[in-house]
């Protein structure tokens, strides 16, 4: 994965987040997931982003995967995603179609503030696919916002209802 290099902030590699309860039903500070989603353990990793400021609610950070030429091939998109807290944010996917313009991106998905202490799977079949893909998070209101991504995978084909693929995998990360 790239990180632009306008972000305010980075998506950072993690093992787990620490994490101390409080009275409130949320976890102080880091409030991301125990664990990655592969592993379950503590030892495997996901990518992170965190605000840290109160302020920060305009901040974002976009992390893509590299470009790939499909030769107009359908892909699939497929990554868990993990937003916990009382002050999370936004996570949003685009398309970018053109690598050297940034502006011809399509928008694909998004998802919202708090989702639960729980990995979350999306996916989505792009049909002629050429170009990357770009994970945005938009930093919450304060340190307790959290968002995490893990086993994201770009499989050649379409997805299947039943989350069962018959692909080539072209990009894990």
């Amino acid at each position: 994965m790239l990180q632009n290099i306008n972000n305010i902030y980075d998506w950072r590699r993690y093992q787990k987040a620490p994490r101390s309860f409080e009275s409130n039903g949320y976890y102080e500070g880091a409030s991301g997931p125990n664990a990655d989603h592969t592993i379950q353990n503590g030892v495997g990793y996901s990518l992170f982003i965190q605000s840290y400021y109160a302020d920060s609610s305009l901040w974002y950070s976009t992390i893509s995967t590299p470009v790939f030429s499909t030769d107009l091939k359908d892909i699939c998109i497929d990554f868990y995603y993990h937003m916990y807290g009382k002050d999370v944010n936004i996570l949003e996917l685009y398309w970018i179609r053109n690598s050297q313009n940034t502006g011809d991106r399509k928008y694909l998905w998004h998802q919202s503030y708090d989702q639960g202490d729980t990995w979350l799977h999306f996916y989505k079949t792009l049909k002629a696919f050429s170009g990357s893909i770009s994970f945005v998070g938009h930093s919450g209101w304060s340190r307790d916002s959290f968002i995490a991504l893990d086993d994201v995978k770009m499989l050649e084909g379409s997805c299947h209802d039943s989350g069962k693929y018959q692909c080539t995998i072209m990009y894990l990360l």
